[in-house]
């Protein structure tokens, strides 16, 4: 009985060399029958050994080189996959809130914080008015460190105290900005003054909104209710502060 022609024969007879032994030298990745009529055709050609060998030579750059891309390729889906994959981006996030919010701590020390700190070592100065205006002082720092240990109570504490810190200031502001455009005073509040207290309260503005994003929140396990309860802490904070400067 006579065999069937082989479908591979007329294919192969148009591929050029360098296709043709790429062929024979990955066999496994093609059918017995596309392998015997590769042998076929290269038997035909009748290449001369030099030129084998140059074909050869081709064909090994040309394996480096997808080799080489291939690497590349996987090492760019493992960057994105870095990038993308949901817990390291909390974990990133998270870093960059206490980050921030350490840099904005030690600026509000600095700026408004050092003369109430440096009078904690004074009983002189203890009363309720004293202790009303450290607590955000010393809350900043215990939320930092219950932040960084994920607890949702470190979660609370920063949203509460950005959020006064940020009103309060913004208060502050408005009252130096008027001192500053009247033209009675002598300017004693200067430009910088000015602009950090402005840059304290964009700073905390930021942290306030950063960390209610829905990835961080699910990280603490923090819920719409207790979202609005946490900013609505420091606004409340701030007005029972004014009430009891003015009543």
């Amino acid at each position: 009985m006579q065999q069937p022609p082989n479908p591979f024969s007329v294919r192969y007879k148009t591929l050029s060399d360098a296709k043709l032994l790429a062929i024979l030298n990955n066999s496994h990745d093609y059918q017995p029958a596309a392998i015997e009529a590769a042998n076929a055709e290269w038997k035909s050609r009748q290449l001369s050994i030099e030129l084998i060998d140059q074909l050869n030579a081709e064909a090994e750059i040309t394996d480096r080189q997808k080799v080489l891309k291939q690497q590349k390729v996987e090492a760019i889906e493992q960057s994105i996959l870095n990038v993308i994959n949901p817990q390291a981006v909390v974990n990133r996030n998270i870093y960059i809130t206490v980050a921030v919010t350490i840099i904005l701590y030690i600026i509000a020390v600095r700026f408004s914080g050092r003369f109430v700190l440096a009078n904690l070592i004074s009983p002189a100065f203890y009363s309720v008015n004293f202790f009303h205006a450290v607590i955000p002082y010393l809350l900043f720092p215990i939320g930092i460190v219950l932040f960084t240990l994920k607890r949702k109570a470190g979660w609370v504490i920063i949203i509460a105290v950005n959020i006064y810190k940020a009103l309060f200031q913004l208060l502050i502001l408005q009252g130096d900005i008027s001192v500053k455009m009247d033209h009675l005073f002598s300017s004693p509040i200067s430009y910088g003054y000015l602009f950090t207290s402005a840059g304290v309260i964009l700073v905390s503005i930021f942290i306030s909104v950063f960390i209610c994003r829905a990835d961080i929140r699910a990280e603490y396990r923090v819920s719409d209710r207790l979202k609005v309860f946490s900013l609505s802490a420091g606004a409340v904070w701030l007005m029972y502060d004014l009430f009891k400067q003015y009543f």
